[in-house]
């Protein structure tokens, strides 16, 4: 009986704690000042607010650009399982902010 609550315990504790990662991964504003992208729902059109997948690769060539406003950076088969809104903001336009989709520490993402 006790190891029973105790399962029950822990499973509700790594619950939480994937809730609170998710939670705060998804309003986390910069991901990486050193790429300087911001992934939320706050669009300021002088910060470039495309959107890296993390994708693993091996080269450059193994990361794809995408979405419908090409604002999608990742492997082929994560930016082709990837939906995304089809209106178009400055703020995606990677060659105005000089940045580059590419495999950086074996992840796709912009740079």
């Amino acid at each position: 009986m006790k190891k029973k609550i105790l399962l029950i315990i822990l499973i509700i504790a790594v619950l939480g704690l994937i809730i609170t990662t998710i939670f705060i991964q998804k309003n986390k504003q910069i991901q990486d000042p050193g790429i300087g992208y911001i992934e939320n729902d706050i669009f300021d059109d002088d910060i470039f607010c495309g959107s890296s997948l993390y994708s693993e690769c091996e080269q450059d060539s193994d990361c794809k650009i995408g979405g419908c406003s090409s604002q999608l950076c990742g492997s082929q088969a994560a930016v082709d399982n990837m939906m995304s809104s089809c209106e178009f903001r400055p703020c995606y336009d990677h060659t105005r902010f000089d940045l580059n989709c590419g495999c950086k520490n074996n992840i796709c993402q912009w740079y």
